[in-house]
């Protein structure tokens, strides 16, 4: 195939057009094109237009390499990179864990790379569990963090867990800056549509009723006197903004967001008081195994009764436009 094929190939890469450009770089590599080679393993690597393999990801790099290409755009890993992230993610789902960490860990000496936000995750999440490792928490937040910085929003939301984590263990100074850093990273997470971190958010704002709890969360101090009118209106923002995320959580189909919308419209916190959206929204939970809901609708039963024909209506209602 001609340079022209190739330069054809690249753009429909570039242009995110991989069912076009996946059969091009294939023919060009089963020709012996170190390009297609190269560019046909980065589709495999990352699962463009293609389920994503990384034996065969490597098995191409592997030929590129051999006839010597490296690719030079900024930003990209060289080959040798891209083959040691593959052969260290199947050590590790082999798991292997002490080949991968230490393949892992000379992949994070690189520049930061579009590999780097992942690599640093796994390294992080290895740290936390102690494998191919010794377990070290400190040492997990630094590489969460690092993932985190470079907008994972799956490491954004892990680190805010993490903090939250030390918020609930511990006292003083340290608890403060745990919180704070904690919602830091909850909302970043949330902002860029994570629905745990939506959840959690939901969660926090919702459980946080009695007076250090809103403390913990309102840092204008008077918002949080002892004035009864400043603690319902603390109370009443918490609510609106525990309902704000558990709608965006719960429309993604997070159960755990469900549940504790079906209390804000059971309970009329943050809204109308609508038990009919209630039930909807405990049903959905529930049928996703989570034990709450299922206990909220048992709850629901004894209190209100559900007549003939009740399920059919929350029916209708749920798959109303």
């Amino acid at each position: 195939m001609s340079l022209e094929h190739l330069n054809k190939a690249i753009r429909h890469y570039e242009q995110n057009e991989y069912d076009k450009a996946l059969p091009l770089f294939k023919q060009l590599a089963e020709q012996g094109a170190a390009e297609g080679q190269y560019n046909l393993g980065r589709m495999y690597l990352h699962g463009y237009g293609v389920t994503k393999d990384y034996q065969k990801a490597i098995e191409w790099f592997h030929k590129a390499v051999e006839q010597g290409n490296v690719d030079a755009q900024p930003l990209t890993p060289t080959d040798e990179e891209q083959v040691m992230f593959c052969e260290a993610t199947i050590h590790y789902d082999r798991k292997e864990y002490d080949k991968a960490f230490l393949l892992y860990k000379q992949v994070a000496k690189g520049n930061y790379t579009e590999l780097s936000f992942f690599v640093a995750m796994r390294l992080g999440k290895m740290y936390l569990d102690g494998k191919g490792t010794t377990k070290d928490e400190d040492e997990a937040m630094v590489w969460y963090r690092k993932s985190a910085e470079m907008g994972n929003t799956d490491a954004q939301y892990i680190l805010g867990a993490m903090y939250f984590n030390i918020y609930l263990k511990k006292c003083g100074t340290i608890r403060i800056e745990a919180h704070a850093q904690a919602m830091v990273w909850f909302h970043k997470a949330a902002e860029q549509g994570h629905d745990e971190a939506q959840a959690e958010l939901a969660e926090i704002y919702f459980e946080r009723k009695d007076d250090t709890k809103i403390n913990d969360i309102f840092s204008n101090q008077k918002d949080c006197d002892n004035n009864k009118k400043s603690r319902e209106l603390a109370r009443e923002s918490a609510y609106q903004k525990s309902l704000e995320f558990a709608r965006k959580s719960a429309k993604q189909g997070n159960a755990r967001a469900q549940l504790y919308l079906g209390y804000m419209y059971y309970n009329g916190y943050g809204i109308a008081q609508d038990k009919a959206q209630a039930l909807v929204w405990f049903r959905k939970s529930a049928e996703q195994g989570n034990a709450k809901a299922k206990a909220a609708l048992k709850e629901y039963q004894r209190k209100n009764g559900l007549f003939k024909g009740f399920y059919k209506i929350i029916d209708e209602i749920k798959n109303s436009p």
